[in-house]
């Protein structure tokens, strides 16, 4: 083993930054039995929230250098979707009324959690409506890439360890939304896993109103 640091051991202890280490055969052999690998360690960053994204159902940043990172500066969802992507990140949203006009799209190791008041300390697991809950109203345009669905939350192929809790999710055609026309087949989706692969998900304590999709 040889690493970028010029040690010679099978492990090393060192800080936050990326590291190569090239591993040899005991026989020494060359070229294609010569892997190369980089291990990123990540450092704390200036704050010990910097995996936590706080999200307000309305009126939320969409930018600058605190947003969603402090319980002061709340951001939108759909800018904490993005910049939680792939991250290990936990997405905490208030209670309120939150209205998509079109699909979040959700990836690998990003948990999604509903339930918290508005300066985000204390916790509920209500689930009755309105603004008593983390409430998710999906509109009934249907879904940017599919003109026969609406979807609330649509998961990535293939991604793991994503979760989903404290949330309720409200379609078209259930109590407070308007129903689709019958002009166009559309299929109604609170949670859709897109293609295959999921594993290692948890959907926790979620009420879906799945709504009426349109008539064939």
């Amino acid at each position: 083993y040889v690493w970028s640091t010029t040690a010679t051991t099978t492990a090393i202890t060192v800080g936050a930054g990326s590291y190569d280490v090239t591993t040899t055969t005991s026989t020494a052999c060359a070229g294609d039995n010569v892997p190369t690998s980089t291990v990123s360690l990540a450092s704390g960053g200036s704050s010990g929230t910097c995996n936590v994204y706080y999200v307000q159902a309305s009126g939320g940043c969409s930018s600058g250098a605190t947003c969603g990172l402090e319980k002061t500066d709340p951001a939108t969802l759909a800018y904490a979707i993005t910049q939680a992507e792939c991250t290990s990140s936990i997405i905490k949203l208030s209670i309120g009324i939150y209205s998509l006009t079109d699909f979040q799209l959700l990836k690998d190791y990003v948990t999604l959690e509903g339930g918290y008041n508005s300066g985000f300390t204390i916790k509920t697991s209500d689930l009755s409506g309105g603004a008593n809950s983390t409430t998710i109203r999906r509109s009934n345009a249907a879904d940017s890439d599919d003109a026969n669905t609406c979807t609330a939350f649509r998961i990535q192929s293939s991604s793991d360890d994503w979760r989903i809790q404290d949330v309720r999710i409200e379609l078209p055609g259930s109590t407070n939304i308007t129903a689709h026309s019958n002009s166009t087949e559309v299929t109604n989706y609170g949670i859709r896993l897109f293609g295959s692969g999921s594993t290692g998900y948890n959907i926790v304590r979620c009420y879906i109103d799945a709504g009426v999709g349109s008539q064939p």
